[in-house]
């Protein structure tokens, strides 16, 4: 673990006292021709600083000591500490020499303690953690959300800190703006961090195969792996109006439909041509209907939906999504319509424009989920679990969930294997400090 300065012992120097700055590194030599050469004899930042401390009472002197001795090793190891002008936390040493602190002792019994440290070059990693006035080391970092992981000072990988459970594939927009696909075990961590979610299945199959039999086209003729998908991979599908003046309709039939459930459809789409899809659920549902022009994502008409969002993913692509509840038991049937305006009205396209699709998916439920792709039947995305390796007996406990609240709980524990209630949708950070840290 590293070292930091003992909270009960005051770790400022006395006021305006703090002397020093940089270390000189310039090595100089003479070369046999011409003036003298000077070079850095590092690429490392070295600061020395002389320290006179504000009175130590003796308790705080004997803890120092003891701090001294045993935590540094008599002064062999770095620790943690604030720059005594920045503020910016680092890693200090004492420097050698026959005493590596100075003390005397006042009339009034206080002790006065100085002595001269020595900055290490670079910043530690758990640095930022550290709230203002504090030096305390986190015992506990999981950050998902900047990739740091690690306890008592120590940098460690996800796997050693967390164990984390999802027994199936799944997908995320990841940093890169496209839609990744992780294996099993694997955790989903998106620009807000870590997803939990519960099991979820697509009931539509061939999901990204608008060409496959298993869609039915009318009026539509489909160009296969036509453009970039959202996944970066050249996956989607163009679907092209025929030349006669009728409905263009894209449809599948599938089952598992219960009278009385919510139901939320989504697909991708992108305009190639024509700017306008509309998305409806039939069979097991009421009339029901959602235009959305695909240059600006702005809905048109719109009826026996809700929850009827139009999102971008950046490219041209928006994800139409919209939630239906079911009127009967049994199959449902989705329809997409290639458009050329928010209309009823038919019309003959010309043989060449379209519209994209990509990612058909219908699941149970009042909102849309992230992606699940399939292929000749219904896939399910498990649920997800994550649980934290280690026990922490005692600690102040801060934890930020995906939406950015941040919820401190002091004096607290973990308990190895548990995970905290308040993120079950996911996190952002959990980092754990010893207690006291973040209280008053």
């Amino acid at each position: 673990m590293t070292p930091y300065w003992p909270e009960t012992v005051p770790d400022c120097p006395e006021r305006y006292r703090a002397t020093g700055g940089p270390v000189d590194v310039r090595v100089a030599f003479q070369p046999e021709r011409g003036p003298e050469i000077t070079r850095p004899g590092t690429t490392a930042r070295w600061e020395e600083w002389s320290l006179p401390m504000a009175p130590f009472t003796l308790a705080q002197f004997n803890t120092f000591e003891a701090w001294f001795d045993s935590d540094l090793a008599r002064g062999s190891k770095a620790f943690a500490w604030r720059h005594p002008v920045t503020g910016v936390i680092g890693l200090w040493r004492f420097k050698s020499g026959p005493r590596p602190y100075e003390v005397a002792q006042t009339a009034k019994g206080y002790v006065l303690v100085s002595f001269t440290l020595v900055k290490q070059p670079g910043t530690p990693w758990w640095a930022s953690y550290i709230p203002v006035g504090k030096t305390s080391v986190p015992l506990l970092v999981i950050d998902f959300q900047n990739g740091r992981y690690g306890r008592n000072g120590d940098r460690e990988a996800i796997t050693a800190v967390t164990t984390f459970t999802r027994a199936s594939a799944g997908s995320f927009l990841g940093a890169n703006g496209l839609i990744q696909t992780v294996g099993n075990n694997q955790a989903r961590i998106d620009a807000n961090g870590l997803i939990l979610g519960a099991a979820r299945t697509n009931l539509s199959f061939r999901s990204a195969e608008f060409d496959n039999a298993t869609w039915t086209k009318a009026q539509t003729t489909v160009t296969a792996n036509a453009a970039v998908a959202p996944d970066g991979l050249t996956a989607a599908e163009k679907l092209i109006p025929t030349a006669v003046a009728a409905d263009h309709v894209t449809s599948q039939t599938f089952a598992g439909i219960t009278t009385g459930q919510q139901y939320t459809y989504s697909v991708f789409f992108k305009a190639d041509g024509y700017g306008w899809a509309r998305v409806s659920l039939g069979t097991s549902f009421g009339s029901n209907w959602a235009f959305v022009n695909l240059a600006t994502g702005a809905l048109g008409a719109t009826s026996g939906q809700t929850s009827i969002t139009a999102t971008s993913f950046g490219n041209g692509w928006w994800r139409l999504s919209g939630t239906v509840t079911a009127t009967a038991t049994g199959n449902g049937l989705i329809a997409i319509y290639a458009l050329n305006a928010d209309s009823f009205t038919t019309f003959a396209g010309n043989g060449t424009s379209g519209i994209l699709a990509w990612g058909a998916q219908v699941e149970l439920g009042a909102d849309a989920s992230d992606y699940i792709a399939t292929t000749t039947a219904a896939a399910t995305r498990a649920v997800e679990s994550i649980n934290i390796t280690n026990a922490v007996p005692a600690c102040d406990l801060r934890i930020v969930n995906r939406a950015g609240v941040v919820t401190d709980t002091l004096a607290t524990s973990i308990t190895a294997g548990s995970w905290p209630g308040a993120l079950a949708a996911g996190a952002r950070s959990i980092v754990a400090f010893p207690v006291g840290v973040l209280g008053p």
